[in-house]
């Protein structure tokens, strides 16, 4: 996928790798192409700032947050998938979900909007284990050091009872693995 694309605006984009692709995440890929480094790095700090503010429960800022993200890009997997936390966090399951999917049709390679869309589906979904499993394995074949991945398939393979208790296990040990392996680039 190393080809190179001309785009309209005169700029050069490299197409992402992508399975699934809708109008709007075709349309958001090339939005934020044309969003500059300054600007990608605000968008990062009113999400991270958003984030903040829901763990306090101060929903009223977390949604100013957003608001002034959109303003910046309208097109954001990581916005959709920060208001799908908020909507989460305030219990409003059905809208979380949409959220989360709102960001893989903008990115369906936005690892966090994967697992958060299996561990809801999981939790306040009737979505078959086969559906939730697809997600965390999609989430793990993009990033396989990806510690709540491992942690919510083991326990996926957990709920499904004893014969996926050797997975659980398996996908535990890979969890375990990982913690050390940090631990160890840490000197701990």
């Amino acid at each position: 996928m190393d080809d190179i694309i001309l785009v309209k605006t005169g700029q050069i984009v490299r197409p992402r790798t992508v399975q699934t692709a809708s109008i709007l995440g075709m349309l958001g890929m090339f939005q934020n192409a044309n969003v500059n480094p300054a600007k990608r790095l605000e968008l990062e700090v009113w999400h991270d700032l958003a984030s903040v503010y829901i763990s306090l429960s101060r929903w009223r800022d977390a949604e100013i947050c957003l608001s002034k993200s959109k303003a910046i890009s309208s097109y954001s997997a990581s916005r959709c998938h920060t208001s799908g936390l908020l909507y989460e966090a305030k219990g409003l399951h059905k809208e979380a979900v949409k959220s989360f999917v709102g960001a893989l049709d903008i990115d369906p390679t936005h690892v966090p909007s994967l697992i958060s869309t299996a561990v809801a589906l999981r939790r306040f979904g009737n979505q078959s284990n086969e559906v939730v499993r697809s997600l965390l394995m999609d989430a793990l074949r993009l990033d396989r050091m990806n510690s709540s991945a491992w942690y919510n398939l083991g326990l996926l393979y957990k709920d499904e009872g004893a014969p996926s208790c050797i997975e659980a296990a398996e996908c535990h040990g890979q969890l375990l693995n990982l913690v050390f392996a940090i631990g160890r680039m840490l000197d701990w």
